[in-house]
């Protein structure tokens, strides 16, 4: 999977829509993450509940 690298103008961005809005969006942070549980889900899942 693609980490997304993020570059000090980036975190700049970050920081002063963090101050501004009192939230920010990091995009692709938690990407490979969330496909991790969405892997262990389906074979926790698929092991649970049979089909046919």
């Amino acid at each position: 999977m693609k980490r997304t690298v993020n570059t000090a103008a980036d975190l700049d961005r970050f920081v002063s829509e963090l101050n501004r809005d009192g939230i920010c969006v990091i995009r692709g942070l938690f990407d490979e993450l969330i496909e991790e549980w969405a892997q262990a889900f389906l074979i926790r899942c698929s092991k649970r509940v049979k089909i046919g």
